[in-house]
């Protein structure tokens, strides 16, 4: 309506004249209609092609206007404006044809050569050349017969104008159209006839991907198959069951790709599941792998990129590894972690093929008969240690005095056009790469129908699949994907915050936002603040979990490390005072509350532990939407224009009968049993089977015991001491209480309770061991080894010292502080070096032999106290290093 009433005064007289008044209205009009989509100003629109100062044109004929037009960036990011403009003001001067729904649905047919012929221009100089559009982009290829593409356009955002000029048209003139990309010049293009013109214009409006929902280059897809991985294990193996399915291809991207790493553990040759195996047995078939991996920067990382390149490219000569960026930028990544198999079946998440990264339910710290972890898998990012690629056989860490730490993350696999999008990121990503290594293969999307029941090439056929809505959101930019940014993850973490009715729940390895500051740029903690509010001023019980790692990875000793410390801490507090200060009389851990994993375990007379590290990058929301991807809650993820990611929004459309605030409630069964099998995982119900709980759950958990080969551990933090059978009981009601995510009693009296009990005995026996209870970084005895004496003669004293953990006779405790695979710096700091207190052999080997008459009992009385935790879940550590100085120098 309102551009309706602008255009009607807008009066051209059919003279080919356009006046910059006029247009202004039009142009602000749309841009009024099109403000959820940010366009650009309407002043930028009009003083681009009519200039300003002394330069300024007040009117313009409608040739100059086309070519002016044409090379316009701002006109371009408004999909539709331009069409609008030419049909409302110019339609009786230059001859148009509408776009129609008929011509649409007939392009996305019009892929056989015979329609696709067309004349272009390069250099004045009319050549034929064979064109194909499909799947959001263009094909230009050097020989129809081969089918080897020459050029492939990807056509996200872009433009596309026709024109014939009535004045200089004749009978045997060709039809000319104007396609135009992001960040390029216009390419002019001659058809055979307007009518193949036309055809062709509709045919690549069709295939312009963007300005979805959330501005996203993927629509929302329907009917989706989808499937959820809590851990590595779960995802290694559905992954290993799948490639050696290819038929035609596979895809892989990733920050870190290790090509030796197992993908199954529980088999014999272990061999047989091998990522680099598994690649060579389908290259040999003729399957065309391609590998699209980050050329780390060498003065802050080391992942061996060069060696992973070169070895797979030896092993076969139809497989293709890029290392991306050529030469900048220097500090950004490519994060993405997806496996395509055939372009059907997409994997992503916050798993990368690499060593450091298996590990299932038991979280263990130790392995020391090399049976879950062998060669360099068994490693601690917390040491700082190089990352290597090249020795599969020997690991970097002394598995009887060095605890390993255990991965926690989360993958999901979609298939249908959900696959296909994934795959388009892939293609667009890789080609944007090929630019700078011409020698690789450029790729296109697949012309074969998506597959459907995924069940029969991943995983176990009688595990039912949920079907959902999906959408493949992501962060890229120019210099990873050759195109404007795209935000689309960010855009989808505040939206779905804002509009959460009952809870979130997130796990993350960063939690660095801003509640309104200038730094950081992304206010996703804005989002929760604004959230929580309205709650309260509601009335409303509305609950907000967030998980993270008990710091991000690098030892604490490191600069880099604290100074993320520093950043998380701010975005917690600030959240928190903001709240405080409008609310002083609201207690705010009834709204929000942070927390943490950690594990324990026992080898050679010794009791070790170690944070779980939180890498999953997810939100639940309501029990009805997940966003599951690469993405952390920092500006290097949300921004776009610095490292790239992928997730997918899934919403369920399958519901079932649940609990909300002790009131009937449909739950999602896909986002709820993805929910609950988190917190039977956190919580230490591990015992406790699904489908004893409700009917409804299509998961089964036999599927984790599959996967996981029996070891003889001389722990597992499952179960305490007592009565099995009352124990069970016990864990069952809990396990269906917890359905009920916001409830008072699952929310502070188990969820809350539970995490500050186990913490309790954490700092009790560790003491300064862990990091939970130093708020200096000198109180931290990293790397120690507590001699087997007790510390105190006399066994009854108790503590004077609230703030100290209660000092008992301890057994021989390794503590080993952490870091992930991901931002870890190779160079100790001075710091870090002088804080590291490792024992020497010789001082290792005179401790146990002064005391191995009392290690038995010593640990016996350990191991009662460490019995009594239930799950990995911990409070976060809000007062860590609260007396350091965080801030660089």
């Amino acid at each position: 309506a309102v551009v309706s009433t602008q255009s009607t005064g807008v009066d051209m007289d059919a003279d080919g004249i356009i006046h910059k008044e006029d247009l202004a209205a039009i142009v602000s009009a749309v841009g009024a209609m099109l403000s959820s989509c940010q366009p650009p100003l309407p002043e930028d629109i009009v003083e681009d092609l009519f200039g300003s100062g002394e330069e300024e044109k007040k009117e313009l004929d409608a040739v100059n206007f086309i070519v002016l037009s044409r090379n316009s960036p701002d006109i371009y990011r408004c999909f539709g404006l331009f069409d609008f403009i030419r049909s409302s003001i110019l339609a009786d001067v230059i001859n148009v044809e509408h776009r129609t729904d008929t011509a649409s649905t007939l392009l996305d047919t019009l892929i056989p050569y015979q329609h696709s012929a067309f004349r272009r221009f390069f250099s004045g100089e009319a050549k034929n050349h064979w064109f194909e559009v499909r799947n959001g982009f263009m094909i230009e290829y050097k020989n129809i017969k081969k089918k080897i593409p020459n050029e492939v356009l990807c056509l996200v955002n872009a433009a596309v104008i026709v024109t014939n000029l009535p004045e200089t048209a004749s009978k045997n003139t060709k039809t000319q159209f104007f396609l135009k990309l992001p960040g390029s010049d216009a390419r002019e293009f001659n058809a055979t006839s307007p009518k193949n013109a036309f055809e062709w214009v509709n045919a690549i409006r069709a295939n312009s991907y963007g300005g979805f929902r959330h501005n996203s280059f993927a629509p929302v897809r329907q009917n989706i198959e989808c499937k959820w991985y809590v851990n590595a294990a779960e995802y290694y193996r559905d992954a290993s069951l799948a490639i050696p399915k290819a038929r035609k291809e596979i895809f892989i991207a990733g920050w870190w790709l290790t090509p030796m790493v197992y993908l199954q553990r529980n088999c014999q040759p272990l061999d047989k599941y091998r990522l680099d195996k598994l690649l060579l047995e389908r290259a040999r078939a003729g399957v065309k792998i391609y590998c699209l991996i980050w050329d780390e920067t060498y003065f802050g990382f080391r992942l061996e990129s060069k060696f992973t390149k070169d070895y797979l490219e030896k092993l076969h000569r139809n497989i293709h590894v890029i290392r991306h960026p050529r030469y900048t930028p220097i500090v950004w990544s490519n994060h993405q972690k997806i496996v395509v198999v055939d372009q059907s079946v997409a994997f992503l998440g916050g798993i990368d093929l690499c060593y450091g990264r298996y590990d299932d339910e038991l979280f263990r710290v130790t392995d020391l008969d090399e049976k879950m972890y062998p060669g360099l898998d068994y490693n601690n990012g917390c040491l700082g240690l190089p990352l290597k690629n090249d020795d599969s056989t020997s690991s970097l860490l002394d598995r009887t005095k060095q605890a390993r730490m255990p991965w926690h993350d989360i993958q999901v696999c979609v298939g249908g056009m959900a696959a296909a999008d994934v795959a388009f990121n892939f293609i667009q990503r890789w080609n944007h790469g090929v630019s700078d290594f011409p020698k690789y293969p450029l790729l296109v999307p697949t012309t074969d129908p998506p597959l459907t029941n995924l069940s029969n090439i991943v995983g176990d056929p009688e595990v039912i699949w949920s079907k959902c809505e999906v959408q493949v959101i992501r962060s890229v930019s120019e210099w990873s994907a050759g195109q404007p940014v795209e935000d689309s993850i960010y855009k989808a973490y505040v939206h779905t915050i804002s509009t959460a009715k009952h809870f979130i729940f997130i796990q993350n390895q960063y939690f660095i936002s801003s509640v309104g500051d200038s730094q950081p740029k992304n206010k996703n903690a804005q989002a929760i603040t604004r959230r929580i509010r309205r709650a309260i001023m509601g009335g409303e019980t509305f609950r907000v979990i967030i998980l993270l790692p008990v710091h991000s990875e690098g030892s604490l000793g490191e600069q880099a490390t604290k100074v993320l410390v520093l950043w998380t801490m701010r975005t917690i507090n600030s959240m928190i005072d903001v709240l405080n200060k409008e609310f002083p009389d609201v207690n705010m851990e009834n709204y929000i509350t942070f927390s943490s994993l950690r594990n324990w375990g026992t080898a050679s007379n010794m009791i070790f532990t170690e944070q779980v590290y939180v890498h999953a990058k997810l939100m639940i929301v309501d029990d009805t939407v997940a966003i599951i991807g690469s993405a952390n809650i920092n500006d290097r993820s949300m921004r776009g224009s610095r490292d790239s990611e992928i997730a997918v929004i899934v919403t369920d459309t399958t519901m079932i009968d649940s609990l909300m605030d002790g009131a009937p409630y449909k739950a999602g069964r896909f986002v709820h049993s993805l929910r609950m099998r988190l917190w039977k995982c956190h919580l230490g119900l591990h015992h406790i089977k699904n489908e004893e709980i409700y009917e409804e759950n299509f998961t089964i958990d036999s599927f984790t015991t599959s996967i996981t080969p029996k070891i003889n551990d001389t722990h597992t933090n499952n179960t305490e001491d007592g009565n099995p059978d009352q124990e069970v009981t016990e864990d069952n009601e809990k396990y269906k209480k917890v359905k009920d995510p916001i409830s008072t009693h699952v929310y502070h009296n188990i969820w809350r309770d539970q995490a500050k009990r186990n913490s309790d005995i954490y700092r009790e026996v560790f003491e300064y061991r862990i990091p939970e209870n130093c708020k200096k970084l000198a109180q931290l005895r990293r790397q120690s080894i507590l001699s087997l004496v007790p510390l105190l003669c006399d066994s009854t004293t108790e503590s004077n010292n609230n703030n100290n953990a209660e000092q008992i006779g301890v057994t021989s405790i390794e503590v080993v502080i952490e870091t992930s695979g991901e931002n870890e710096c190779n160079e100790k700091s001075e710091d870090e070096k002088n804080d590291n207190n490792t024992l020497s052999e010789e001082e290792y080997n005179e401790i146990m032999a002064q005391t191995s008459d009392s290690t038995p009992q010593i640990k016996e009385t350990l191991e009662d106290k460490l019995k009594k935790i239930k799950g990995y879940l911990v409070e976060y550590p809000v007062g860590m290093l609260s007396e350091e100085e965080l801030t660089p120098s």
